[in-house]
């Protein structure tokens, strides 16, 4: 009997190697030969299978990609340094979205790399450790516990939100990770709450970046759907009214005068008005009064004319069925005023 050859595996791995054991197995079982009857070729192609398995090792590529990010940049290139890091980082995303590997990532020391990236100058650096990290934990309870077990690392990205200075990847990309942190973990919203951070979550719907409203208006609902001691939290703060203005800046620009939002005023008048952001504002002001006779109350008797902002708003979208959810949304808010 012709001896057989390996079939050709061009990216050898341990499903390969397996299958090809497996195949040497059913063979020897049936023949009566053992491994010392495999040709050269067979021997070789295992050989190099499992070399090729250990080099590519996604917890020793880890660990590479570590390395460059941690290295000093001593080489007198420091924009050839950053794009390097740039890469590790991009590549280090794409393993953790396993969330074996992401887990794997902790335990090589690989959450040491936060505090120094986020706290850097370079603002790539940042934005990517930011996005890294949010791979990490999002859905993910043995990576968030870790975070917070630390301490150090939602406090920075706090610290990124409240910073004017701070560049609008790196807000955005710290608030998703906040974001992560805190959605469907009640650890996270405590400790959310305990750095003030719901406060800095609320300022960024005052932002002239339209992205940085819609994802904050977007965590705001989220979190007050999932919890009643945020809702609360929010309430106590008075920050009903706050959403109130943002649909009133959104809704209504003569209404600003009487709010003396002058810097608000003359952003809405050089840009476009966001449907998006309109949406986001009516949900997260729906979902904070809800169960809350007293800002009900307290809305309905604000010095500004909201229930008149709302209507002129459900009037102009009323015919369109694109925003039907968003005209249901208005009504309901609407019935406050009756």
């Amino acid at each position: 009997m012709s001896e057989e050859k390996p079939q050709s595996r061009h990216t050898p791995n341990l499903q390969g190697i397996l299958r090809f054991c497996t195949e040497i197995t059913t063979h020897e079982n049936d023949t009566g030969s053992t491994f010392s009857s495999m040709s050269e070729e067979q021997k070789q192609w295992l050989k190099d299978a499992l070399e090729s398995v250990g080099a590519n090792d996604p917890v020793k590529k880890m660990i590479e990609y570590l390395k460059i990010i941690l290295k000093s940049s001593d080489s007198g290139d420091l924009k050839n340094d950053v794009e390097q890091k740039e890469v590790a980082l991009e590549e280090l995303a794409c393993f953790c979205e396993d969330i074996d590997l992401a887990n794997d990532f902790y335990k090589i020391g690989g959450f040491d790399i936060f505090p120094l990236l986020l706290n850097g100058s370079d603002e790539s650096l940042k934005w990517k450790a930011a996005e890294l990290l949010a791979v990490l934990i999002q859905n993910n309870p043995f990576c968030q516990e870790k975070v917070l077990d630390g301490g150090i690392i939602l406090e920075i990205l706090l610290q990124k939100l409240k910073n004017e200075n701070e560049c609008t990847d790196v807000k955005v990309k710290c608030l998703y990770a906040a974001s992560c942190l805190a959605r469907e973990c009640e650890r996270g919203r405590k400790e959310l709450i305990k750095l003030n951070g719901l406060n800095a979550i609320i300022n960024l719907m005052h932002s002239d970046v339209e992205k940085l409203q819609i994802k904050s208006l977007f965590l705001i609902n989220s979190l007050c759907i999932e919890s009643n001691e945020i809702r609360g939290f929010i309430l106590l703060w008075n920050s009903c009214l706050t959403v109130s203005q943002t649909l009133l800046k959104f809704f209504e620009s003569d209404l600003l005068n009487s709010l003396n939002i002058m810097d608000d005023l003359t952003q809405l008048i050089q840009s476009e008005t966001s449907t998006t952001v309109h949406g986001f504002a009516v949900k997260a002001l729906i979902n904070l009064i809800l169960d809350n006779e007293l800002m009900r109350e307290k809305l309905k008797s604000a010095k500004y004319d909201l229930k008149a902002s709302l209507e002129k708003r459900l009037n102009g979208l009323k015919e369109d069925k694109d925003y039907q959810e968003e005209v249901d949304e208005l009504k309901l808010l609407l019935k406050i005023f009756d």
